[in-house]
């Protein structure tokens, strides 16, 4: 990374706060009891994306392991991805698909199964000499025990042609990112420690992240699928979530929408 930059790690205090509280619940296990990782680690390369380059976190997970979206669920670890040791790198965003909600032995946990591939906008510092990634990761894989994984991969880009296979990877989950929306909800409101929102079309599923360490369960739907009820756990008292801005991501198939409400 250039001398002067900010470090790029990229997790927020809800996300530290979170993962304290995730690693002191999980049945963690060292590598011998799955005989070998139950996982591969690669980065791989997009097409150039304007004076940067696209690129990509890619997970692979053996049957019946999964790791963890930003928010995990009542349980989990969320992933963190350090980038402060690249090289000509200005910035590197992260982004995160559409996840899914699993039930297990840990209760409600979201995250993904069997792969994933978090895409990455990265910026050169200068464009005219090759970027070269170089990203710690920590993240959670899962199954009947918990294993954290602290990786180290690399990356090398430049304004070439990528390869044709990882481009069609990167921009595949790239389009599973949830879009910004601002008319797919219209009130929400808090009553008795639950969420209530009223929606303009049905949705498979619906994350909500705030600012506190409430966790908002599953969602219920009635009326035809254009209302949802999700149970606020973790919250001393939910009612202080009024007048909050609520991160809502929507889920449609592999599809995603995220809007930002204030509950009432």
């Amino acid at each position: 990374m250039a001398k002067g930059s900010d470090p790029l790690i990229l997790l927020g205090d809800m996300n530290r706060r979170t993962l304290i509280a995730a690693l002191a619940g999980l049945p963690f296990a060292g590598w011998a009891v799955a005989g070998k990782p139950p996982f591969r680690l690669k980065l791989i390369g997009g097409a150039p994306d304007g004076d940067g380059y696209l690129a990509g976190v890619a997970v692979d997970l053996d049957q019946g392991w999964k790791t963890y979206w930003r928010i995990p669920g009542e349980s989990g670890i969320p992933p963190m991805f350090d980038f402060s040791k690249s090289l000509n790198v200005k910035s590197a965003e992260i982004l995160y698909p559409t996840p899914m909600r699993y039930q297990d032995q840990s209760g409600e946990t979201i995250g993904y199964s069997h792969r994933v591939v978090f895409p990455l906008r990265v910026k050169p510092t200068d464009p005219a000499v090759p970027v070269k990634l170089d990203l710690a990761l920590f993240l959670g894989v899962c199954k009947d025990v918990c294993i954290p994984v602290n990786g180290r991969i690399e990356l090398e880009l430049a304004f070439r042609s990528p390869d044709p296979g990882e481009q069609r990877d990167v921009d595949m989950w790239l389009a599973r990112v949830p879009m910004a929306r601002t008319d797919l909800v219209g009130a929400a409101r808090i009553e008795n420690a639950t969420l209530i929102l009223d929606l303009a079309q049905p949705a498979d599923d619906i994350f909500v992240e705030s600012a506190t360490s409430a966790y908002f369960r599953a969602p219920r739907f009635s009326a035809g699928g254009l209302e949802a009820n999700l149970a606020i756990d973790g919250a001393v008292n939910p009612s202080q979530l009024k007048g909050s801005p609520l991160t809502l991501t929507l889920r449609r198939g592999e599809s995603g929408f995220v809007q930002t409400v204030t509950a009432q």
